[in-house]
């Protein structure tokens, strides 16, 4: 009998987060970008505005990487089984 998987809560949790980050740097960019073309109305950026666009994008690297280390170990763990 094959035994049951464990979830990684705080992979889990990473992962939400990094989805988060996403959407984040998604929507600043519509707004910054394509918004802007279909209203008419300037949008900038403020201090606030772009110091969180750049911590999101720094998260996301991050746990990104961090994501990608962790799969890569799981692989190698497979091809030695």
């Amino acid at each position: 009998m094959r035994a049951l998987k464990r979830i990684k809560w705080l992979n889990v949790l990473e992962i939400v987060g990094f989805i988060g980050c996403l959407a984040l740097i998604v929507h600043d960019l519509f707004m910054v970008t394509i918004y802007s073309w279909i209203t008419s109305n300037m949008v900038g950026w403020t201090w606030f505005g772009f110091v969180t666009f750049v911590v999101a994008i720094m998260i996301a690297s991050i746990t990104f990487d961090d994501l990608e280390e962790q799969w890569n170990a799981i692989e190698t763990k497979k091809e030695r089984a």
